[in-house]
């Protein structure tokens, strides 16, 4: 006894599928212009794929202007006269507005370390803040990181403003930023456990990341018993 499933219902469906395919984007085309055919298109082939013929059979039966709404706003946002509204650009991954960045010196005076700074990082872009010291790399990454609020202007990241430490920088400063009296273990679990993380969580993430760059074997040790590329 074959165990094939039964043909005739599998032809059935792909005949309504290349009607649909065929009937309603001539309507679309004429309606509303091509772009909404393919949009129609596009939200049939989903349909079938996902829920076979009950969903084609709710597609065949709403009236045109019901599926050009559903296809517009599901598929492609195409305007109803057949124009394009083009998709929103993500916003740049970091962005400095008119950025200042003043201190108090111990004499009182007032030093800005940037003024009017305006430039945009794009997500996946690589980008190296270059210059002599003192001119306000470290602060820049500060102001990003939020370690420091702005005297003036906006810093974003990921399209909003920045107002404290966010959970979705990282910064590595230029100096191991370490606790001299904690081990190598509690030391890589300290940052997930200032966030919230429970403590079986945090170690266990940080013996994968031990193991992952090479210092398994080294969990108890403390700073002062590593090498500087330890």
């Amino acid at each position: 006894m074959s165990s094939q499933p039964p043909t005739q219902p599998l032809r059935t469906s792909d005949r309504l599928y290349r009607t649909l395919l065929m009937a309603y984007p001539a309507k679309f085309r004429r309606e509303y212009g091509p772009l909404m055919a393919q949009a129609f298109r596009d939200l049939c082939r989903d349909a079938y794929h996902r829920h076979g013929v009950p969903e084609l059979l709710k597609l065949w039966l709403r009236t045109l202007p019901e599926v050009a709404a559903t296809a517009a706003v599901e598929r492609v946002e195409v305007l109803l006269d057949g124009t394009v509204k083009e998709p929103s650009a993500p916003p740049p991954a970091i962005e400095f507005r008119g950025a200042y960045k003043r201190f108090q010196a111990p004499n009182g005076d007032i030093k800005t370390t940037l003024r009017d700074l305006n430039f945009k990082v794009e997500p996946g872009e690589f980008c190296a803040v270059v210059g002599p010291t003192g001119c306000g790399k470290s602060t820049t990454l500060a102001l990003i990181a939020g370690l420091e609020p702005a005297s003036l202007g906006e810093v974003l990241v990921m399209g909003k403003p920045v107002s404290g430490v966010g959970q979705k920088v990282g910064y590595v400063f230029q100096t191991d930023a370490i606790f001299p009296w904690k081990s190598v273990l509690d030391n890589v679990a300290a940052g997930p456990l200032f966030r919230g993380t429970s403590k079986v969580d945090a170690y266990r993430r940080a013996h994968d990341w031990i193991r992952r760059v090479g210092l398994a074997g080294f969990e108890s040790y403390y700073p002062h018993q590593l090498s500087g590329g330890m």
